[in-house]
Order: structure tokens, then sequence, then C-alpha cells
């Protein structure tokens, strides 16, 4: 049985013979109601389910961020802000081959606006957490200065992502974000909006890369010396075990990794 809401010319809520009506966001809408499916679905579907579901463990991860992120993007359509994110995903920021079909993280975007962006944004891994920098332009960013910035860093392996909506001023040039040490070691992924006290005008967000928050693990003797690397590696360096025993600590006290790589590199 279905319900007409609004009279004979209004829409109408429920199964009605063949089909079922519904309303959403104040828009009627009529579909054939719903069959079991028994006939496997066909390669492109598979496809499809595969990106979607990429998407969907992607943006419902920061569902918070992204709501106010692609708030204005949906005013006036007939899909939430989260649809809206989840569209743009889809459209760019999606790549590989099924079933390899992954995230882009460079081209994927949280927020969405007209704000300049800043000069120089970038992001390093600093103590339990990251550290947000950029350089406040007078004549580019004079209007928008009171902006704040919003963080977001997204774990990669646990599939979490963890923001700041209101963070310090466009004109304060800096930011921290501190994170729980489970993400130590793990690959993160960066991003960096700014909006303003309005909460309406926002910029569209930009990818700052992907870091590493350095760990060192007591319990081990095998410590990677490459360049690039800021965590404590298995099976890595087995040559050096006899050395990083008497270089981890100094006078009784834990040193830095930095400070014990260049101590390792001395000896």
């Amino acid at each position: 049985m279905a319900r007409i809401n609004n009279g004979i010319l209004g829409g109408f809520n429920g199964n009605l013979g063949p089909v079922e009506g519904y309303v959403r966001y104040g828009i009627a809408y009529v579909r054939s109601k719903k069959r079991k499916r028994t006939s496997p679905p066909s390669p492109k579907e598979k496809i499809q389910r595969k990106r979607m579901e990429v998407v969907n463990n992607f943006v419902n991860s920061m569902t918070d961020y992204v709501r106010i992120g692609f708030e204005e993007a949906a005013q006036g359509k007939p899909i939430s802000p989260n649809n809206a994110a989840k569209s743009y995903q889809l459209l760019h920021a999606v790549h590989g081959e099924y079933p390899d079909i992954s995230i882009n993280y460079a081209a994927a975007r949280l927020t969405q606006g007209t704000i300049e962006l800043p000069l120089n944004p970038e992001a390093t891994a600093e103590g339990d957490g990251v550290r947000f920098n950029w350089t406040y332009d007078t004549s580019l960013n004079w209007s928008d200065r009171s902006a704040r910035a919003m963080l977001l860093v997204y774990a990669e392996e646990t599939g979490k992502s963890y923001y700041l909506f209101s963070g310090a001023r466009m004109t304060e040039e800096t930011d921290f974000l501190e994170l729980p040490a489970e993400v130590k070691g793990m690959k993160l992924h960066v991003y960096l909006s700014f909006i303003a006290d309005d909460r309406r005008s926002l910029s569209n967000s930009i990818y700052l890369g992907n870091l590493v928050m350095e760990t060192l693990d007591l319990n081990t003797k095998e410590i990677s010396t490459e360049p690039d690397s800021c965590v404590v590696l298995p099976n890595k360096r087995k040559e050096y075990a006899e050395k990083t025993a008497s270089l981890l600590h100094e006078n009784g006290k834990i040193i830095g990794l930095s400070q014990f790589i260049n101590q390792l590199n001395q000896t």
C-alpha cells in the first residue's frame, strides 16, 4: 500500500503494484520494485562495484570532513555532500585495473571552494603528529586572511582518517595535528584545506604527499640506515646488530633516531 502525502498530484511513499515511490531531498521518485537477482554480475558490473567499494571505504572514513567540504557543491541538487564527494572521487581519483583498483590520493579532493590556497604548503612528520606549514601572501590571501586550516591525515593501512575542522588562521602559517601512537610506522596521506568563519566558503583541498612517522622498536637491533628511511625495519641491516645495542642509549638515556643514525654512520 502507498500513501499520498500531497494529494492526487503529489508524490507517494510505498509500494503501488509493480512500482514503489519515495521522496528524497524534497523530490518525489518512482522506481520498479527491487527483485532478487539470480544471474552473476557481468565483468563491467564487477569493475564498477570494486570502484565503488574503494571510494566508499575512503570517503566513509572522513564523513564529517567531506560533509563540510562538499556542502556547497551539493546545494540545489538531489544529493548529499557525502554523495557529491564520492561522485568526484569516482570520476577523478580512482585508478588501476580490476581487481587492483585503488584511490589516486594525489587526485582526490576532500573540499571544494573558491578560497585561494596560500603559497608553499607542506607537511612533515614531527613528534607525535604532523606539522603543516604554508606561506601567507598578502596580495593573494588578504580577503581570506582569517580563514582557518582544515587538516586531515589518512592512514592507508587501517583505513582511518584523523582530522581537525578549525585549526590555525591562515596568517599563522603553521598548525599541528596530533595522532595516536598506532599510526607510527604507517604510510600517511596528508591533506590541507581552509575554511572561512562563516563555515560556507572553502578552498579546494591540496594533497601534501605521503609520509611516515618515525618509530623506534627497542626490542630489535635491526635498524634501517637508508637516507629516506624513518622506521625500524625487521630483517634489515643485520650486520649492524652489535653496533646498535650500544648506540641506542647514551648516558642511560634513549637517543633520537636521527642522532642514533649519525652516530652509527660514524662508527
